[in-house]
């Protein structure tokens, strides 16, 4: 699609055309009385059919008489149409992808103002830049601010604002010193410019927070979608709801936490000099296919090998 706009319509136009359909299918008293014959034609196949027309203009009459002429050609095979469970779950992982395209295009977006306004905290920073308290640092101090606050109040408004779980095991006097140096050798802006960036880079973590919150909201939704679909691959270990519906990079996901596929990954890993990464997930995926397929087809729990 070109714009926008096209892209909205052309989802409506689809939406409406699975409406339809499943109404006349659906439709006992139409299918009694008139014996109707219901094709579901892919739009590819329809594209292709009436490239042999050379002349014809574009609009929705030709298109229907393009499509029905299809059909009295003969030799039309339905297209695939999902079930209502599948379609939903369908409908489900393609919205929280776009929500994980969102969130990463507003990341790289804070990224930049993040340099601008703290060159050194992605490299020197003894947390990641999109933790909690990460945000709430950028969003309610300045360099000077962190320089000279006292270490224990700019300990404790970490601690406030990370669930006091910041660092982990590391003291909270290294994570202030490593912050502070980090706020010394950074470039320093123009009071009037940083108080820009930093109201821009905070509305940025607001969507950023936004939409995360939407994806673990979705997520939830999808867990009970999976639940009313026959199927096992939940049960392999580290496959969890949103790969069980949408499989994507499974195998990468596979070779970090299921150990089998993990000792698989390394195995193959290490049996060539290039292209190393690259072949072994290759391979760990055409693996992980045969056991999607064996689940699937057989209705199996998942059992590691010993």
């Amino acid at each position: 699609m070109n714009t926008n706009g096209e892209a909205v319509e052309l989802s409506v136009f689809q939406g409406l055309n699975l409406v339809i359909f499943f109404r006349l299918k659906n439709h006992e008293q139409l299918n009694s009385n008139f014996k109707l014959q219901i094709y579901t034609v892919n739009p590819k196949v329809v594209s292709n059919f009436k490239k042999s027309y050379t002349d014809l203009p574009k609009n929705d009459n030709v298109d229907a008489w393009v499509i029905a002429d299809r059909i009295r050609f003969g030799r039309v095979e339905n297209s695939s149409s999902p079930e209502a469970l599948y379609r939903a779950l369908r409908q489900i992982t393609r919205h929280k992808f776009k929500l994980a395209q969102h969130i990463k295009a507003e990341k790289a977006r804070a990224l930049n103002l993040v340099f601008l306004k703290f060159s050194d905290l992605t490299q020197k920073s003894p947390f990641g830049t999109f933790t909690k308290a990460s945000m709430a640092l950028l969003e309610n101090y300045t360099l000077r601010e962190i320089v000279n606050t006292d270490v224990l109040e700019l300990a404790e408004f970490l601690y406030q604002n990370s669930n006091n779980r910041l660092g982990g095991s590391t003291p909270i006097e290294k994570i202030i010193t490593a912050l502070k140096k980090a706020a010394r050798n950074s470039y320093r802006l123009k009071p009037e410019i940083d108080q820009a960036i930093t109201q821009t880079l905070s509305m940025t973590f607001d969507n950023i927070r936004f939409y995360q919150s939407q994806s673990k909201r979705l997520k939830r939704v999808l867990k009970r979608q999976l639940k009313a679909i026959p199927q096992t691959l939940i049960t392999v270990d580290g496959i969890g709801p949103v790969l069980t519906a949408g499989i994507i990079e499974a195998a990468n996901s596979l070779r970090v936490h299921n150990d089998s596929y993990k000792s698989y990954y390394y195995k193959k890993y290490n049996e060539v000099p290039k292209h190393k990464h690259k072949r072994a997930l290759v391979l760990t995926a055409r693996k992980f296919v045969r056991l999607v397929f064996a689940l699937l087809s057989k209705g199996e729990i998942y059992q590691p090998r010993r």
